[in-house]
């Protein structure tokens, strides 16, 4: 096992690698090749606290943690957030001065998401063809645990539900000559600082996505990331009914424990300080580290109730959505959308599901994405929501039929 700590000559070490040529970010030669190698990159210190990027995503995350908490004390919830599409605009909100709250923390993640030096790294880690190809937005994702829970998912590469883009889209197991291509980056952001001895971060399994063992691996998980996945509403009820009862998304340790042990073998941990990143490919396995009990305690000792991530997931405009039966608002919006790459979605549709981030940021995008999150995501959580309630009726009858 592997332990990445970040010392006292830690930011010495990261300025060293990062260079920045004619205000242009760029990652040394030696970090791509190790990305291509690995799997993952880790910088530690990519955001200094001072950032003022970063310091306003800081107090963005402050505010939802506040607005949560009072949620729960309100409706007696369990404390816990995971929250898509940071980017768009809210349209939940019927106050004006929480509207205006609201805005200040979408602009705060739109920033780092589609301004930051994230966003250069990431489209060189990828190796983007400036010319030929574009790089987007697939998903991005704000995550808070509360320090208390023993719960976490075991080793996985994300599902399509989580990571809505074929398993055989343009770039997937690609190489331009013959070097590997990756065809998806998650951008893993510390918003918290996250002990080694602790737990609470996350894990990562060396050279997974490319190990010879990552077959077995995606069996054990219910993924079959040779074809093309295109299952009915009926279809992916039957999956979740059989298939994905012994063989889950975060049940590798039942399902495969064999494997299991081959993939703890390469296991990469980390000591996440805030504003820490780890560039991970789409393929690599990883998994979440729950906290420790003495970590627990160290933890509410000094008042950190959870602990906060920001996931955010490039990819290549041409990377395909996936086919068939999905709750992804741009094909719960239009079925057309099923199987079309991501820049003929912005095509074909004219909305901005997926923005384009690299080489040209829209100008008006803060604008559309705004919009985007008052209107057409507003009708798709409608229609979400509905299409859930159809496929619990019909996931409830086949359980009864079993």
């Amino acid at each position: 096992m592997v332990r990445h700590t970040a010392s006292i000559g830690s930011q010495k070490f990261t300025l060293a690698l990062l260079l920045l040529v004619n205000a242009v970010f760029c990652l040394t030669e030696s970090q791509i090749e190790n990305f291509r190698r690995d799997g993952y990159l880790y910088v530690p210190r990519f955001f200094e606290v001072s950032d003022t990027a970063f310091r306003d995503l800081l107090l963005a995350k402050a505010e939802l943690i506040r607005q949560q908490q009072q949620k729960s004390a309100t409706d007696g919830s369990f404390f816990s957030v995971i929250e898509t599409g940071m980017v768009f605009g809210n349209s939940d909100q019927t106050c004006d001065a929480e509207e205006q709250s609201v805005n200040n923390v979408r602009q705060a993640f739109r920033d780092i998401a589609l301004r930051s030096s994230l966003v250069e790294a990431s489209a060189q880690l990828m190796e983007i063809d400036r010319e030929t190809e574009t790089m987007r937005l697939l998903r991005d994702v704000f995550l808070v645990k509360p320090v208390q829970t023993e719960t976490y998912c075991d080793w996985h590469v994300d599902d399509l539900s989580f990571w809505p883009q074929s398993f055989v889209s343009s770039r997937s197991n690609s190489h331009r000559d013959g070097v590997y291509l990756s065809s998806g980056i998650n951008v893993w952001l510390g918003m918290d600082d996250m002990p080694i001895e602790r737990g609470g971060s996350m894990a990562v399994a060396r050279g997974s996505h490319m190990a010879q063992w990552r077959f077995d691996a995606h069996r054990a998980i219910g993924q079959d990331r040779t074809i093309d996945t295109n299952l009915t509403k009926d279809g992916l009820a039957e999956y979740l009914t059989t298939v994905a009862v012994t063989n889950s998304t975060c049940g590798i340790s039942k399902s495969d424990p064999l494997t299991r042990e081959k993939i703890e073998e390469s296991k990469v941990t980390f000591d996440i300080h805030k504003g820490d990143v780890i560039f991970a490919d789409r393929e690599l396995f990883h998994r979440t580290i729950a906290t420790t009990e003495e970590g627990r305690q160290q933890y509410l000792a000094e008042n950190v109730q959870s602990l906060s991530r920001y996931s955010i997931r490039y990819v290549a405009g041409s990377s395909r959505l996936p086919l068939g039966f999905s709750l992804e608002p741009s094909i719960v919006t239009n079925s057309a959308n099923s199987g079309r790459a991501l820049d003929d979605v912005v095509e074909s549709d004219s909305d901005m599901w997926c923005p384009e981030v690299w080489p040209d940021l829209p100008e008006d995008i803060d604008s559309v994405l705004e919009e985007m999150g008052r209107t057409r995501l507003a009708e798709a959580k409608a229609m979400v929501a509905t299409t859930i309630q159809e496929f619990s009726a019909i996931l409830k009858k086949m359980k009864t039929q079993s």
